[in-house]
């Protein structure tokens, strides 16, 4: 029975892991109008935390209000950002700033790449941004092996106890 609690976790853990890279920190995970992101920084704190994994979605320009969290690129880079929107001087540009520093930025409505929709803070950003790197992926590949193998080791040792005592 705990053989197969601890089958299910592993088998849980490998699919959140797999569906947690695919989620690029920052980088763009395009899909029609929505995009999503890993906050790599804690700009946006308290509001949305670092490592959370975020998804925004595309609005025609006019349509974003004061007051929304924004993905946006950094000029002349394909980097994403993610801060609100504190004002709008006209002309398709927004002055935008992170609720936790306190410099303002003016961005043009071009570099808007979606209005944030959803977000979730469980910590699987920081996963994903240590799985990005190659030792990080290399720690956490050796970790899921050790707990299958601990586990294949458990059920034999299991196994090999009951045959000793019904035989």
């Amino acid at each position: 029975m705990a053989s197969q609690r601890l089958a299910a976790n592993i088998v849980a853990l490998i699919a959140v892991l797999s569906l947690a890279l695919t989620a690029a920190p920052l980088v763009k995970l395009v899909s029609g109008s929505v995009i999503g992101a890993i906050v790599a920084t804690g700009s946006m704190e308290p509001s949305i935390p670092r490592y959370s994994i975020v998804f925004a979605k595309r609005e025609p320009p006019g349509w974003i209000p004061v007051g929304s969290v924004v993905l946006y690129t950094g000029p002349g880079s394909d980097v994403l950002f993610i801060h609100r929107i504190i004002g709008s001087p006209g002309g398709g540009r927004y002055l935008i700033r992170g609720d936790n520093v306190m410099y303002t930025e003016e961005v043009e409505y071009s570099r808007i790449r979606g209005v944030y929709i959803l977000g979730f803070s469980i910590g699987l950003g920081k996963l994903v941004e240590v799985a990005r790197d190659p030792y990080g992926a290399l720690v956490i590949a050796l970790t899921i092996v050790s707990v299958i193998i601990l586990a294949i080791g458990s059920a034999l040792e299991r196994a090999m106890n009951r045959g000793g005592r019904g035989g």
